[in-house]
């Protein structure tokens, strides 16, 4: 079913699965809920999934609360609870992730002014508080989604070492959130330097972010070829993304697609809109 994106087809599997006496479980049900565009549709599955018998779990209801509306994601998770399904470290995490897009809606997205404490509403700290009461332990994702809505690089720094008093190391992704608040190649080269100190291998994320710190192609095309030589890591379309982005010549740019199709990356969404 996973190759699949639509749900129809998804459907005819399932179909085919219970000709074959194939019950579909709770893991064949989510799949097809992941497959749904809206809510709604999430829903009426969850309804078919409780008709043939099947108890939606956290994953389940994850997946809805991670599709809703950032307003309406506490009502889910109290849907959860009253059908007797405990939240877990995710739910808590996506409910944190949607108090964060309220607060950067409401104050622009702009630098200096987000927040994880501020604004009104659910703010993501007084989340996380909560979820530490009811005894759920924040993972290192529930950290990074923390930091991810922080512009101030002192602000993140602090955050890991409450992640590390905690118990709690960083991974690439926590790195990779700290060095986004920095602006220049020095500062995020510096840390790159402790992640890789740490024992944390800079990814291609680290560098494809580091590359963007560099306003001329022939700076990020240097990037890139650093990162294949120091650290023999292949780029993504992300990074070829980020180096066309540096072009102004619409035949340059084409020349990178062609670079990008030759390395075995497909062009994206992203790539045309460029």
């Amino acid at each position: 079913m996973k190759a699949y994106s639509d749900p129809e087809q998804m459907r005819r599997v399932m179909t085919q699965m219970q000709a074959a006496g194939n019950i579909p479980n709770v893991m064949t049900w989510n799949t097809l809920l992941k497959a749904c565009a809206k809510p709604v549709q999430m829903k009426a599955v969850m309804e078919e999934m409780r008709a043939a018998g099947v108890t939606p779990d956290s994953s389940t209801w994850n997946i809805l609360m991670d599709a809703s509306q950032p307003a309406d994601m506490r009502g889910v998770m109290t849907d959860m609870q009253a059908a007797g399904v405990p939240p877990t470290v995710g739910s808590w995490t996506i409910l944190m992730r949607g108090a964060g897009q309220t607060q950067r809606r409401r104050q622009g997205g702009l630098p200096g002014q987000s927040r994880a404490d501020d604004g009104e509403g659910e703010s993501m700290k007084a989340i996380m508080r909560e979820m530490q009461t009811c005894g759920i332990r924040p993972n290192v994702l529930t950290w990074s989604t923390l930091m991810n809505f922080m512009h101030d690089p002192d602000d993140c720094r602090e955050v890991m070492q409450q992640m590390l008093a905690n118990g709690v190391v960083p991974d690439a992704t926590a790195w990779n959130t700290l060095q986004k608040t920095y602006s220049s190649p020095e500062e995020m080269r510096g840390v790159m330097a402790e992640m890789a100190a740490a024992g944390v291998p800079p990814s291609v994320y680290s560098w494809t972010t580091l590359a963007t710190a560099y306003p001329l192609p022939k700076d990020r095309r240097a990037v890139m070829l650093e990162m294949a030589k120091t650290s023999r890591v292949a780029a993504t379309t992300a990074t070829w993304n980020t180096l066309m982005h540096a072009h102004s010549c619409p035949l340059e740019m084409r020349a990178v697609m062609r670079e990008m199709e030759a390395a075995g990356c497909s062009p994206d969404v992203f790539t045309f809109n460029i």
